[in-house]
């Protein structure tokens, strides 16, 4: 993100939508959406859906379900 504070969607754009998500992952609460919490919209950030996708490959690869304790804290550790 070479400017954290531009977005590409339009502030009344986002009116449509009850979720908004984002795929970049740093910075983990990117301006599109503090726009749209700010607006009570719910938000999924890059890093959420990054760290799921990579909980979902381990399952592919191994069999097993990901460690979700691991995964939360994980979240936590980088959206602060």
């Amino acid at each position: 993100m070479k400017d954290p504070d531009k977005m590409i969607v339009k502030e009344k754009v986002i009116n449509n939508f009850d979720v908004v998500m984002d795929v970049v992952i740093y910075p983990a609460e990117t301006k599109l959406l503090r726009v749209a919490k700010g607006m009570g919209k719910e938000i999924i950030s890059g890093t959420l859906m990054c760290m799921y996708q990579a909980a979902e490959q381990f399952k592919i690869y191994t069999g097993l379900d990901a460690p979700e304790e691991i995964i939360n804290k994980t979240i936590k550790a980088i959206e602060q």
